[in-house]
Order: structure tokens, then sequence, then C-alpha cells
């Protein structure tokens, strides 16, 4: 463990609101609370996991979670038209502005949807591919993703399409889940693409995933009242992906009180930006960081930062004392 790594990713916690870059290959951080200012380390804890730090990006990601190719002429088109909603295919199945997505495909979704849902409930073998060509979602009361059942769903940009995902404020039960996310997915979850998402939750979590969350690509912002990125299995995140977090707890958190192993954040590349009032990363087993560049600006040297959040999502100015990340 190199101590000049973590204060350089941390730089931006202290009180002079630095910015912090690495490209370093092979850095591992495991059980190390790393405390506002960057100048206390704690390395007493014991590990919760024998961490083989030997994973690389042919262990954590596979070919399909980085291709963003698709067929539109074989692809099931769905157009949202603010209060209503029309699809190529009865495999969408429209309820009012609540639309089903039930099989196995490609899916091209296009237009505004005022106050509705997207929900993929799928067999639990079918593997899907959601493309946002140009959409703004709002859920006023839930989710305006949500993955209840499919094996897993790849959600791509659409090339140079700016997208929008947004919950209005408040979630209420609409199954035994427990919905509390812009984009809530009980799945494994592949983001990429070559457009921008913007994710807004200011009553929760920006993207919550219960099983593995991967991002290879794409342009992220996300602003939540809660936890920015928050998976049960792991975060992954590598190739040109720029994403930024203005979050009231967390920036990227993962934690699985199951398994010892899991609840890990793995990290090989991209540009990553997080102004949180709780830690910046965050996991439960281990972080594994290879390259990229980091801005992190959390805990209570947020009252530096120029975008402070505290009248929208979770009262971002009033934390102190948490670290740009921690383990264990």
């Amino acid at each position: 463990m190199v101590l000049s790594l973590l204060i350089c990713l941390l730089a931006g916690c202290g009180a002079t609101g630095n910015h912090g870059e690495t490209d370093n290959s092979g850095e591992d951080i495991t059980n190390n609370e790393i405390i506002q200012n960057g100048d206390d380390v704690d390395n007493t804890e014991t590990p919760s996991a024998n961490v083989d730090f030997s994973q690389a990006d042919g262990d954590m990601f596979t070919d399909r979670d980085a291709r963003t190719e698709y067929d539109e002429s074989n692809s099931i088109l769905i157009q949202l038209n603010g209060t209503s909603v029309a699809a190529s295919s009865n495999s969408v199945k429209i309820s009012g502005t609540m639309v089903t997505i039930t099989e196995e495909a490609t899916y091209i979704i296009s237009g505004t949807l005022d106050d509705g849902m997207i929900i993929v409930n799928a067999p639990d073998t079918a593997k899907l591919q959601i493309v946002l060509n140009g959409v703004d979602i709002t859920s006023k009361t839930s989710a305006p993703l949500y993955i209840p059942e499919a094996d897993k769903v790849f959600l791509t940009l659409a090339d140079g399409t700016e997208n929008i995902l947004s919950n209005g404020g408040t979630f209420t039960a609409i199954d035994e889940n427990n919905i509390d996310a812009a984009i809530f997915s009980k799945q494994d979850l592949t983001l990429n693409g070559s457009g921008s998402l913007t994710v807004t939750s200011p009553a929760g979590h920006g993207i919550v995933c219960k099983d593995d969350l991967v991002i290879t690509s794409g342009t992220y912002t996300v602003h939540s009242a809660s936890h920015g990125l928050d998976a049960n299995d792991s975060v992954r995140i590598t190739g040109k992906t720029n994403l930024t977090i203005d979050a009231g707890k967390d920036g990227i958190h993962s934690e699985n009180s199951d398994d010892a192993s899991l609840g890990f954040i793995y990290i090989s590349n991209g540009t990553i930006d997080i102004e949180a009032e709780g830690d910046g990363i965050s996991a439960g087993a281990y972080v594994q960081i290879e390259n990229g560049t980091f801005d992190l600006l959390v805990g209570g040297g947020s009252v530096n930062g120029s975008g402070a959040s505290s009248g929208n999502y979770g009262g971002f100015m009033g934390g102190g004392g948490h670290g740009g990340m921690r383990t264990g």
C-alpha cells in the first residue's frame, strides 16, 4: 500500500479542495480508513476476507459489457410521447405510462415520459439490451427504470444523445421490493455507450444494483440524496467512462452482508469526479484501483466545494470526518 497514492487520490478531501489524479497501475487499497484530510491512515483492522489482488479486466468484464453496437432494423422501438407510449412489438406491455419489457431482445427507447416507468420483467435467462436514444423519463413516485427480473440488462447510451432519468422526490411501493433509486435493478446491470445520462434522485440513491453493476463507457452525472452508485455484489468501472457524482451519502458504495468476498469495487480506468457528504468510495470487502483519474471532495471538506447540494440532495455540506475511501 503506497501512502502517496492515497494522498494523491484524496487531495480533494482536505480544506484546500485540491484535485487528485493518478495514472498508476496495480495499486490496491484494502482495510484502510482514510480520514478527512488524508493525514490519518488506520491499518489496524483485520481483513474481512482473503483478498486476491490478481484480478484483471479479463476477470471483471465480458466482451459484451463493452459492446455498444446494435441493429436498429432488428430492434424493438418504444416511442414515449409525454403521457402515452407506442411500441412496435407485443413483447412490450403498455398500461398508461407504465411500460413493461417481457422478452429478450434489443429495445430502442426515444422521447419523453412525464410520469411513468420502464420495467424489465423478463425470464431469468434473458439478456436484454436497452438503448436510450434521447429520453427524458420522470417517475414522480418510483424509479423511471426498474429491473425486477432478467439474467442481465445492458443499458446503452446512443451515440451523441442526452438522456435523463429522474425521480420526483418520493418512493411509493409498487411490489415487495424496496425501490429507492432512480435506476433500481435486482439483476446484473451494465452501462455503456457514447452518449450521456443524467440521473436525479432527490429522495434516495442514484443507481442501485442488487448484483454486479458494470460501467464500461459513457458519460454519467448522478445527483442523489443517498449513495450515488450502490451495489450489493460489486461496482466495476473501466474504459472511456466519465462519471460525475453529487451524493448526500457515499459517492460509490458496495456492500454484501452475506458473502465477505463480495461487496467490492474494481476500477481500471475512467475519469471519476465525486462530491459526497459521506465517503467518496466505500466497499465492504475491498477496493482495487488499476488506473484512472479521480477528483474526490468528500465529508467536511465540502465546505470548500463550489457545488454544494444541501438544498436538494441530503444536506451535502453537513458532513464531517468521513473519508475519501473506506473498506472493511
